[in-house]
């Protein structure tokens, strides 16, 4: 079993665009992806914790993570939310 299928099977992948492309990208060591966080928050929490967890699950099987913790997170990743506010 893949890291993929491990995910998958612990329920921790809900949906996927091209998944066959996906599966062999993660599966491989191959796929390159982050996570951000958001410093000014108050406190990290549990989901925050299972987001680390999985990305260093992916790291161990040989994929590349980029771990963001900056106040500019929101804007990186979230420019259409902030540019169509009423």
């Amino acid at each position: 079993m893949g890291i993929y299928e491990e995910l998958q099977e612990r329920g921790l992948i809900a949906q996927v665009t091209d998944e066959p492309e996906i599966r062999e990208l993660i599966n491989s060591g191959k796929a390159v992806f982050y996570i951000g966080f958001d410093p000014t928050a108050d406190s990290l929490h549990v989901g925050h914790f299972m987001a680390l967890c999985i990305m260093k699950r992916l790291q161990m099987a040989g994929n590349r993570p980029i771990a963001l913790a900056a106040a500019r997170v929101i804007s990186v990743t979230l420019p259409a939310v902030l540019t169509c506010a009423p």
